[in-house]
């Protein structure tokens, strides 16, 4: 997979973005709430924050990746793009350049 970069204006902080999954098919339990299933765990779309500002990311093809949600588990922080069909949701991670 690639990697994605992201920098500020002043050059700090600078961050890395990793995918952490594919895209993953959104489903809907009988009550209606949509989830996604991830490590098989049922992650659903309400537990998920948005973000204030989304982060866009620019690959090296010129495509716009937004990412829009996050969620923190524990430890680790996730963020989560949607695609624009609205069908599928890619997992992505973020980590700290120490220069």
């Amino acid at each position: 997979m690639k990697r994605y970069y992201f920098e500020t204006n002043n050059k700090k902080p600078n961050y890395k973005y990793y995918p952490l999954s594919r895209y993953i098919k959104i489903r809907f339990n009988a009550s209606g709430n949509a989830y996604i299933i991830y490590n098989g765990k049922r992650i659903y779309l309400d537990n998920i924050m948005r973000l204030s500002y989304p982060i866009m990311l620019e690959d090296t093809d010129g495509k716009i990746i937004v990412l829009s949600g996050y969620d923190n588990p524990g430890f680790c922080s996730r963020l989560f793009e949607l695609d624009p069909n609205n069908e599928y949701m890619r997992i992505w991670s973020e980590k700290d350049i120490d220069e």
